[in-house]
This record gives C-alpha cells, sequence and structure tokens, in this order.
C-alpha cells in the first residue's frame, strides 16, 4: 500500500481512528506518532483538518510543552481559509483552554 497516496491522508485517517476509539482500545501514542508523520510530510495548505487533529491530540497531554504546541497547532488551524476547520478549532481552543 502506498502511504504517500492522496497526500498522506492514510496517517491523518490512522491518527484521527486511533484518537476517537472508545476507552480500552484507545491509543494516544499511536494517534500521536500517525498525525505527526502526517503533519511531516504534508503542506499547509493541503491540510488543515490534520493541523487541528494533532492540535486536539496534544491538548490532552499531561506535558505542558506538548500542550503549549497543540495550542499553537490549533491557532495555526483557525487561520484556514476553510470555514469549517477554522470554526472548529476555535471550539476546540475554548473547550479545552
Amino acid at each position: 500500500m502506498d502511504n504517500t497516496y492522496w497526500y498522506n491522508c492514510c496517517y491523518m485517517a490512522l491518527g484521527r481512528f486511533y484518537y476517537v476509539l472508545p476507552w480500552p482500545f484507545r491509543d494516544k501514542q499511536k494517534a500521536l506518532f500517525y498525525l505527526e508523520k502526517f503533519n511531516c510530510k504534508t503542506p499547509d495548505f493541503y491540510s488543515p483538518e490534520g493541523i487541528m487533529y494533532l492540535g486536539e491530540a496534544l491538548l490532552d497531554s499531561k506535558d505542558s510543552q506538548e500542550i503549549e504546541r497543540g495550542r499553537q497547532f490549533l491557532e495555526r488551524a483557525s487561520t484556514s481559509e476553510i470555514p469549517y476547520f477554522r470554526e472548529e478549532s476555535k471550539k476546540i481552543l475554548a473547550k479545552k483552554l
């Protein structure tokens, strides 16, 4: 399978999948691994969704540096040209901070 298919969306899908699974199956480390990989390989203008998902996953961390990184990712997603991701990232920021 080609992991780079459709602008690396396989990585974003797997990251989001592991993040939203219910409690016994949720794996935050795998979610962060795949979301980080997606954001490293994909230009910003293709990925406001991935930036938002990575920011949300980082905000759930207990490490203050990761929380700060998550806030920065969500602020970057909140300036997106796509209204849905702009509004959703603002909601996540308001809810979690």
